[in-house]
C-alpha cells in the first residue's frame, strides 16, 4: 500500500478468498481511518482469484470509504476477475478503470472522482 496525498492505493496479489480477505481488509481499513482517506484505489492488476469473500472485501471497503465521502476505485481488473464483478453486479456501482498505460491510468484517476458510480475510465479490455 502506498499513499498519494488522501489517496490510498492498496495492491493485492494473487487470490482473494476467505483466507486472504481479512488481512487485506484490517490493512485497509486502518489506513484509510488513520490517515483520513478520502480515496480508495484497488488495484486488481496483479490479482489472479476472486471468491465472495473478494467480493465482499470489494463492498465492504465501498460502505467505509463512501461513509466518510471517498471513493472506491478499482484499478485494472483481469478479464476472470472483471467477468465476476460484472455478475455480481459490482461494475454498475462503483468506478473501474480498465486497460491502458500508467499515463491512462493517472489521468482516468483524476476525472473518476466527478463521475457517477458505474462510469469508466480508461480504455475497456476486450473479453
Amino acid at each position: 500500500m502506498y499513499y498519494d496525498g488522501q489517496t490510498l492505493y492498496a495492491v493485492p496479489s494473487g487470490g482473494i478468498d476467505h483466507h486472504t480477505a481479512r488481512p487485506i481488509r484490517e490493512q485497509i481499513d486502518d489506513a484509510v481511518t488513520d490517515r483520513m482517506v478520502t480515496r480508495l484505489v484497488l488495484d486488481l492488476s496483479k490479482v489472479d482469484f476472486m471468491d465472495s469473500a473478494g467480493l465482499g472485501l470489494i463492498l465492504g471497503r465501498l460502505r467505509h470509504v463512501s461513509a466518510g465521502g471517498g471513493k472506491l476505485i478499482l484499478l485494472d481488473p483481469g478479464a476472470d476477475i472483471m467477468r465476476i464483478l460484472r455478475l455480481a453486479g459490482i461494475d454498475k456501482r462503483l468506478a473501474i478503470v480498465e486497460g491502458g498505460s500508467e499515463r491512462t491510468h493517472l489521468a482516468a484517476l483524476r476525472t473518476v472522482s466527478a463521475k457517477s458510480p458505474g462510469d469508466r475510465g480508461g480504455q475497456k479490455k476486450s473479453s
